[in-house]
């Protein structure tokens, strides 16, 4: 499993620094941030306590379903001041994995639970099998918005850099 909570800017082009006369580095993350107000500060000033665990199984059905309600148990019922619901990220590695393998797996467990399936946000761009849904982006623009209802985030090759929501809570 990978856990990441990078919320870095970027910059639209790399600034140059100057390290000795014959070499420079370009760098297109805001350095400011990164100097100023190191991840680990924001994260410990915000929300996160990133809390590692190790799984002892192979299968990652199973480390899905056990990480799932694992949250489920946990934060199902939390709101933060804001108004945000605490919500769950997870990456899938193909669009057919999502659609076929992760998505009927959480919904039967957010089912279990006493939750609608509106709850899981399916985000990805799509291909030929599986199209991106209408509402989808306007979904995921609103993650950080106290109207939004979703909890879980299934997400194929989006979320992983420079992707900001302060609501993601595992």
């Amino acid at each position: 499993s990978v856990i990441g909570f990078s919320g870095t800017p970027y910059l639209e082009k790399a600034e140059k620094f100057k390290v000795v006369d014959s070499l420079s580095v370009g760098t297109a993350e805001i350095t400011n941030i990164v100097y100023f107000y190191p991840l680990i500060d924001g994260v410990g000033n915000f929300l996160k306590r990133p809390i590692v665990k190790i799984a002892d199984i192979a299968d990652s059905s199973l480390i899905i379903e056990k990480g799932v309600r694992e949250f489920l148990d946990t934060y199902k019922d939390t709101i933060y001041a804001d108004g945000l619901t605490a919500k769950l990220g997870i990456y899938c590695g193909t669009i057919e994995k999502l659609e076929e393998v992760i998505y009927p797996l959480v919904s039967r467990i957010v089912t279990e639970y006493g939750l609608g399936t509106d709850v899981i946000l399916k985000f990805h761009k799509g291909n030929k099998q599986y199209k991106m849904s209408a509402d989808s982006q306007m979904q995921f623009d609103i993650l950080d918005k106290s109207i939004s209802k979703i909890r879980i985030i299934l997400l194929v090759q989006i979320g992983k850099e420079g992707w900001d929501c302060r609501s993601l809570t595992g």
